[in-house]
């Protein structure tokens, strides 16, 4: 008998011996920005890092409208991708420490046409993708939800096409 209680202090214990960091939740939101008409350099931002060049820019825009999404989360920015990226330009990046879900609140530039946000890995493999529903009028930001499978850093940037993103969670 004695062997369990000692048994369960010790797991009592270890729980509390886990880092806060393997739990916490970390956001990037575009209302929490400086806008930004022609981001051409990196922006870091907590463990995200804006990735944007002079030749491929980015920016950071206040918007004249409100944007609502599903959950009823309001924005009044947003990052614009402008096109297309990598590993290093039109993309946001950032790094876990184990595997985590990421969220994303997104629409694309496009008033029609659906367009693909990508999640890839630090190599540039392709991760998982996700339409990103065209900005028509009325139209909600949406909420992507990736699964990432291990430590590392990965990058989200549109596989054709400027893509809106209003904010990352990863957890």
């Amino acid at each position: 008998m004695k062997s369990r209680i000692w048994i369960a202090v010790f797991i009592v214990c270890a729980l509390f011996m886990v880092p806060v960091s393997a739990f916490a939740q970390e956001m990037l939101s575009a209302n929490d920005l400086d806008p930004a008409p022609n981001l051409t350099s990196n922006v870091i931002e907590g463990i995200f890092t804006l990735n944007a060049t002079a030749a491929k820019a980015m920016k950071i825009e206040v918007m004249d409208r409100e944007m609502t999404a599903e959950d009823g989360e309001i924005f009044n920015a947003r990052i614009s991708t402008g096109g297309a990226g990598d590993a290093t330009s039109r993309s946001v990046s950032f790094t876990t420490a184990a595997s985590a879900t990421v969220q994303v609140y997104t629409l694309n530039s496009s008033k029609t046409d659906t367009r693909i946000l990508v999640l890839k890995d630090g190599s540039g493999n392709t991760v998982a993708e996700l339409p990103s529903p065209p900005a028509a009028d009325g139209a909600m930001a949406k909420i992507l939800t990736y699964r990432v499978p291990a430590a590392g850093t990965y990058f989200l940037t549109s596989k054709s096409g400027g893509i809106y993103i209003y904010a990352v969670i990863v957890e």
